[in-house]
């Protein structure tokens, strides 16, 4: 009876991995699906397609490529290859430990032993797998790439908990060492640390003079320190690098809502053209490349799309002049330049559906 315990337990440790998996391919990624299902237009769609994938932009329905592109970093095919492997190691792991056990359960019955210190190790890395799947399922990061690596970690963890075991001075702390050796969090530990480095050098309080190398965490509003080390985690430092990334194949990467990499996109294009640490925009009411889009609108254009000949005359764009501490004329090339980005246009795109229920919300007050 003890043995069919001891074997269902091992068994449904194994299962629970298979699960979580398949719950994550089967609801999370739906889920972010229908995020981008609900904010992407048609327009939006081939905008990004110009700027992204130009080689699908002849595509008759651009959103159903978009989102095909979506599907393809989350294709079904590289999630039952990486989940194959990792149910082959994780296995692999778990029936050394069944085995283990049942030799301690019947000594002397030739059945099959090895060191305690590998045993523990291999627990370590068991346990770190968990964590981790269930971290990346609620986060919404659980990539085909991230399954590899994860799956990796059964087969260097017996070589480098043995490794560690070797330190220990004492041979009862040996396997204790080991274990933690495996299921040492290196993720974590490394967003703890780059938190901490942000924290104590200030890197994420506005200080320094942004620029194209201007560190996100320096002018990014409504970010926080977790959310600036989770772009880390995919080389995204500067501003340059948050302003011109795939917001699409960044959503699928970091978990991140889309309508929240938009607007630290749209921030971050606005701080690539002016300098927020020397120049408070927020008293006009441009937080990011999208108000100045619509101050270029509203103050330079006229109905024909075309400058106006008035338009280094306007109260705001003198207002802005003086906060810049530049000419009019110099406001209205810098409105402009902002304005013409593709990748404004995108983002337009993507509010463009809260911007027309707002002017609808206003006629009806009206």
């Amino acid at each position: 009876m003890t043995d069919w315990i001891v074997a269902g337990l091992f068994v449904a440790g194994w299962l629970f991995i298979g699960l979580v998996l398949v719950l994550y391919r089967t609801s999370t990624v739906p889920q972010r699906r229908e995020e981008l299902e609900g904010i992407l237009d048609e327009r939006a769609a081939e905008v990004y397609l110009g700027l992204f994938s130009p080689n699908q932009l002849a595509a008759d329905e651009p959103r159903e490529e978009v989102l095909q592109i979506f599907e393809g970093l989350h294709d079904v095919r590289s999630y039952v290859s990486g989940s194959v492997a990792l149910l082959l190691t994780s296995g692999g792991t778990l029936w050394l430990g069944h085995a283990w056990v049942r030799g301690r359960l019947h000594p002397g019955e030739g059945t099959f032993d090895v060191s305690l210190t590998i045993i523990l190790a291999m627990a370590g890395a068991y346990v770190w797998c968990v964590t981790e799947l269930l971290d990346r399922k609620s986060s919404g990061d659980m990539t085909p790439n991230e399954i590899y690596r994860i799956a990796l970690r059964f087969l260097y963890a017996a070589p480098v908990g043995y490794a560690f075991s070797l330190l220990a001075g004492a041979a009862e702390a040996a396997g204790l060492l080991a274990f933690a050796a495996s299921a040492f969090p290196v993720k974590q530990t490394r967003r703890l640390f780059q938190t901490y480095v942000l924290r104590t050098t200030g890197a994420d309080q506005g200080t320094g003079a942004p620029t194209r190398e201007a560190r996100i965490g320096q002018v990014i509003h409504g970010m926080s320190r977790e959310t600036v080390t989770r772009l880390a985690d995919v080389h995204i430092y500067t501003c340059v690098d948050l302003a011109y990334a795939d917001p699409i194949r960044l959503m699928a990467t970091t978990g991140l809502p889309l309508r929240c990499l938009v607007d630290w996109m749209d921030q971050a294009i606005l701080a690539l053209n002016v300098d927020m640490s020397r120049h408070d925009l927020a008293r006009l009411g441009l937080r990011g490349a999208l108000e100045v889009y619509h101050l270029y609108e509203a103050e330079c254009l006229d109905d024909d799309l075309e400058i106006r000949s008035d338009a280094e005359d306007q109260p705001r764009i003198i207002e802005l002049a003086e906060i810049l501490e530049s000419s009019p004329g110099f406001v209205v090339w810098l409105l402009g330049e902002v304005g013409q980005d593709p990748h404004v246009d995108f983002l337009s795109r993507v509010w463009g559906e809260e911007e027309v229920d707002e002017e609808e919300a206003e006629e009806e007050q009206a």
